[in-house]
């Protein structure tokens, strides 16, 4: 099937597997999904006007979103044309329905066949974020076996600066790439400071930034120009903007590059800085994320920092895992107990990575990842536990033991 203009050009904009996509009759419910698409950083384009057979050809063109939204409130034959939208929809997708008739068997009817939520008109706003919340939890445990088998992104956020967020993205990522032996690529979005390439010793370029720019360009080869390399195998993708400029990526093309991303790598790790959340582009990616892992201390100020965080979230992101980690950035640990600083956010840590602050600057100033120099300090020991916690697929490659000559030098702690 040749694809037309018309689904190009949604396709360009939406992504491939948008979080929801909306096919709207309704002029007045067309106006309101667009408010929603506004508020939620989603491009105005997943809001279409069409009917059943509108979403079946575009359904065909490959794009394949988390969540549909059919109104069939013109429908005279409700139940049979639900049926023809569940045959068109991917197996992974979630489909909310609209429509005006209100009997409790229709409901029923519904569920049955496998419709996730049903609206009955009028819908207002509170109606929609309601069902698009409940089908993304939905979708987040119906496909729970399927992620496991997927290429995840990993969004890793500091509460604070300070906190060993980029520390913890370096070394994660290593640690996907060489003793797990997976095709990775660490994202570093502090376009300011360049944190990760500091401390991979690599110098800074524009390859974030010309894959943006240059969005209908980007295939393996391009990625292969943009991407700096550490190790081969271990991608850093990273960018630069001076401190004068505000970062303005559009949606729509980052959006496009997390689909070639997720294509051209088993693991991606993304180290996101706190400072950048509320932008739309950074929004974007955190949409597209398997996990988020918080990195913060045991400190009143990362309390407060947390509680704002976890209120974001829980606003525009119910539906992504959060692990909350603590790093022991001082000797003696923390200001704050473990058991109030779970009371007081009313979250539970996930794991504490213990103080290790002259063997880590050694490795930054190495330029080397600390797990790569010390791959049996506790440190590493609990980053590898995470990991596997996180994804339970990777398993150990299997590799030569260390001679006895290494073990007597010490080169294997």
């Amino acid at each position: 099937m040749t694809m037309s203009g018309n689904h190009l050009q949604i396709l360009e904009m939406v992504g491939k597997s948008p979080r929801w996509l909306a096919i709207i009759h309704d002029e007045a419910l067309h106006g309101l999904f667009n408010q929603i698409a506004l508020k939620d950083n989603c491009p105005l384009a997943c809001v279409q006007k069409g009917d059943l057979m509108f979403l079946h050809s575009l359904l065909s063109e490959g794009i394949e979103p988390q969540v549909i939204i059919i109104d069939l409130s013109i429908s005279d034959s409700l139940m049979e044309d639900v049926k023809k939208a569940l045959s068109f929809c991917p197996s992974n997708t979630h489909l909310i329905v609209i429509g005006k008739e209100d009997h409790i068997s229709i409901f029923r009817d519904l569920k049955h066949l496998g419709v996730t939520d049903y609206l009955i008109l009028p819908v207002v706003e509170e109606d929609i974020h309601h069902a698009l919340k409940e089908a993304s939890l939905a979708l987040r445990v119906t496909s729970e076996d399927t992620a496991k088998n997927a290429r995840p992104f990993t969004g890793i956020i500091g509460v604070r600066g300070g906190v060993g967020a980029s520390t913890i993205a370096v070394n994660a990522t290593w640690m996907t790439f060489n003793e797990y032996k997976k095709k990775v690529c660490l994202v570093d979005l502090d376009l300011y400071n360049n944190t990760i390439c500091v401390l991979l010793d690599l110098i800074p370029n524009v390859g974030l930034n010309d894959a943006v720019n240059e969005i209908s360009r980007v295939d393996e080869v391009f990625f292969k120009r943009v991407l700096l390399q550490k190790e081969e195998g271990f991608s850093i993708l990273t960018g630069q903007i001076g401190l004068e400029q505000e970062i303005n990526f559009p949606a729509e093309a980052i959006s496009r590059l997390t689909d070639v991303m997720r294509d051209s790598f088993e693991y991606v790790y993304i180290d996101i800085p706190f400072s950048i959340l509320h932008m739309p582009f950074t929004q974007t990616i955190l949409s597209v994320l398997d996990n988020i892992v918080v990195v913060t201390d045991l400190s009143l100020v990362s309390v407060q920092a947390l509680l704002r965080l976890k209120s974001f979230f829980g606003t525009y992101f119910p539906y992504v895992e959060n692990k909350i980690i603590v790093n022991n950035i001082f000797p003696g640990g923390g200001t704050v107990s473990k058991e109030m600083f779970e009371k007081s956010t009313n979250l539970t840590i996930q794991t504490i990575f213990p103080y290790c602050q002259s063997r880590m600057l050694e490795g930054v100033n190495a330029g080397e990842p600390f797990v790569k120099t010390y791959p049996k300090h506790a440190y590493s020991k609990q980053l590898r536990t995470f990991i596997t916690s996180l994804y339970p697929q990777l398993k150990p490659a299997e590799g030569m033991k260390p001679s006895l000559f290494k073990k007597w030098l010490g080169l294997d702690q």
